[in-house]
């Protein structure tokens, strides 16, 4: 691969990660101990205070880091990445649509102000951290499997483990929040109402595959490593 497409994909995942290890850090320091599901709630509208964010809530980093994930069904579709298009397109379109669903609700909203949604926020950003690092260094060593730290190597296949069913469940909750909220069932109709039924349908064997599909993937690169 060229300079320039070796520079970009640099930038794309170094930018993604550092957006992300923000998330992470805030939605952390956001934990109670002794009161978790409570301050799991408060994560998706949590207001940010740091340089340049203050005035901000976490969940409009979240657009647009989550937003920009669509650029990697290009990368795949197009041979930049080596990434099967269609785990990566499942993968994406899981992510923005429970976003965006929960976006288009109200602030203190069902979806937004549950535990669920603040575990699926966790569970994204813990295992976005590791992936996106993880990618950078594969590109600046040139070998994914051999070249990258072996710590790194080691978060990128095994965090899943843990993470995915988290991340799964909290985004599954967001959905079934949002099928209970009145005032957003009434605001956007029947139709989205019986399509978000028809994306939880689909959870049940999307799920199991993207596990599995993750397991498949460990066997391998552990192998090769």
């Amino acid at each position: 691969m060229g300079f320039l497409p070796n520079a970009y994909l640099t930038t794309y995942n170094m930018a993604c990660a550092l957006t992300w290890g923000v998330i992470c850090y805030e939605a952390c320091l956001a934990l109670d101990p002794n009161n978790l599901l409570a301050s799991l709630a408060t994560i998706f509208d949590l207001r940010l205070a740091g340089p340049l964010l203050t005035g901000h809530s976490l969940s409009t980093l979240l657009f647009y880091v989550q937003y920009a994930a669509i650029l990697e069904v290009v990368h795949s579709a197009t041979g930049l990445v080596r990434s099967p298009v269609f785990v990566t397109f499942l993968q994406v379109l899981s992510r923005v649509g429970v976003l965006g669903m929960a976006l288009l609700s109200s602030p203190g909203s069902a979806a937004r102000s549950h535990y669920g949604a603040g575990l699926m926020v966790l569970a994204w950003s813990m295992v976005e951290v590791p992936r996106y690092l993880f990618y950078v260094a594969a590109i600046l060593t040139g070998d994914a499997t051999k070249g990258t730290p072996y710590p790194l190597f080691f978060l990128r296949y095994s965090l899943f483990a843990v993470l995915y069913p988290m991340g799964i469940s909290g985004e599954c909750l967001t959905f079934y929040n949002l099928l209970t909220d009145d005032g957003f069932v009434a605001k956007y109709g029947v139709y989205v109402y019986w399509g978000i039924v028809c994306v939880l349908a689909v959870y049940i064997p999307g799920g199991p595959f993207m596990y599995f599909n993750m397991v498949g993937n460990r066997k391998s690169a552990m192998k090769k490593r």
